[in-house]
């Protein structure tokens, strides 16, 4: 039987690209902030699933909804990763695009706007306010 040999630096390569993807995505949201909605993957399974919900009322109710909520992030993280592997010939580019594909998902600054609209909206004592955030 004949033994697989990893080298060290692959296996050390690998987490350091995730890192660098990482560190640069949270420069480009500290420096930029997140991009429009129109460039944002999560806002495009958002329309997709709205999409869906509209052809397939089914879709919101009980557990088709749940099978949407499954089945559209699936979707997503499918395509991703076929885009990734694609790119693997250009790791240039695959980095680049992991930081856009990373940092579009998360927009601190957005989020702590929310948050503090969450919480504004709560102690004013609108419930209905802060759910809508």
């Amino acid at each position: 039987m004949e033994e697989t040999r990893y080298s060290p630096r692959a296996v050390i390569a690998i987490p350091a690209v995730d890192a660098l993807v990482l560190l640069l995505a949270l420069v480009w949201d500290q420096l930029l902030g997140g991009p429009p909605a129109i460039l944002r993957p999560g806002d495009w399974l958002e329309l997709g699933a709205a999409w869906i919900r509209r052809r397939a009322p089914w879709a919101g109710a009980g557990s088709a909804g749940l099978l949407l909520a499954v089945l559209a992030p699936a979707a997503m993280g499918a395509g991703v990763w076929l885009l990734l592997r694609a790119l693997e010939p250009w790791s240039w580019l695959q980095i680049l695009v992991g930081v856009w594909l990373l940092g579009s998902s998360f927009d601190l600054r957005l989020l702590g706007a929310g948050a503090r609209g969450v919480r504004e909206a709560l102690l004013r004592g609108d419930l209905e306010a802060a759910r809508g955030w």
